[in-house]
């Protein structure tokens, strides 16, 4: 996990702002990036403030990410090497032939973490999707197991 100062990137945030003029979402990137690079410096000296400690901000950050559930489905995202996920979907097959579970999955190259920060020690929750559909791609995979077993 990297902070980044990727213009495309950190656009998202940009156009999600809604910004009236390009020099207000010229002037946001700015800040953006200016925030990026003091990140990049308390996360890499493992700098202590008064409201965190800087060194476990990413341990946290996992810490924190979306495990709480909100209704009677698991959804996670698996990072691994082609073979891991190829073996890991054969698994979930075979559970899915027995009846056993049904499922949806999405495979990509990068994912996105939005953050709800209300204290940066202990107060925030990352929730972390997929790029190109995430987990909206793996609800329709999901959905169609769902039919099938209705038939």
């Amino acid at each position: 996990m990297q902070l980044s100062l990727s213009n495309s990137k950190l656009g998202v945030e940009i156009r999600l702002r809604s910004l009236p003029s390009w020099s207000a979402r010229f002037l946001y990137l700015l800040k953006l990036k200016s925030l990026v690079l003091v990140g990049r410096y308390l996360i890499g000296k493992g700098i202590k403030t008064d409201q965190t400690d800087w060194s476990q901000y990413k341990k946290r950050l996992l810490k924190n990410t979306d495990v709480q559930r909100f209704d009677d489905m698991l959804r996670l995202m698996v990072s691994g090497a082609s073979q891991q996920r190829e073996k890991f979907i054969d698994v979930l097959e075979k559970l899915h032939q027995q009846g056993v579970i049904v499922f949806g999955s999405h495979v990509t190259t990068h994912s996105l973490v939005t953050c709800m920060i209300s204290d940066y020690n202990s107060a925030h929750v990352h929730f972390i999707d997929g790029r190109g559909g995430g987990y909206t791609m793996a609800a329709a995979q999901l959905k169609q197991q769902i039919k099938r077993l209705k038939q």
